[in-house]
């Protein structure tokens, strides 16, 4: 049987650092090939916000939203 195949991307991407803040921004693109062979495109805008805590990153917001469909 087959199957569809998914995969993802990032684009764009942008880290800002403000001592121990990072912001992240990123567009994510999401490809989705059909078993037909029909290939599918979905854009996602993301946004992070992370804090660094005994040394690590943590994320302590997240955000994402599907992008209108691009002509």
């Amino acid at each position: 049987a087959s199957t569809d195949i998914s995969t993802y991307s990032a684009e764009d991407i942008k880290v800002r650092d403000f001592d121990g803040v990072a912001v992240l921004t990123f567009r994510m693109i999401g490809t989705v090939k059909k078993a037909d062979g029909t290939v599918i495109k979905t854009t996602y805008l993301n946004s992070g916000t992370l804090v660094k805590r005994n040394g690590q990153w943590k994320v302590v917001n997240w955000h994402a939203t599907k992008a209108a469909v691009e002509n």
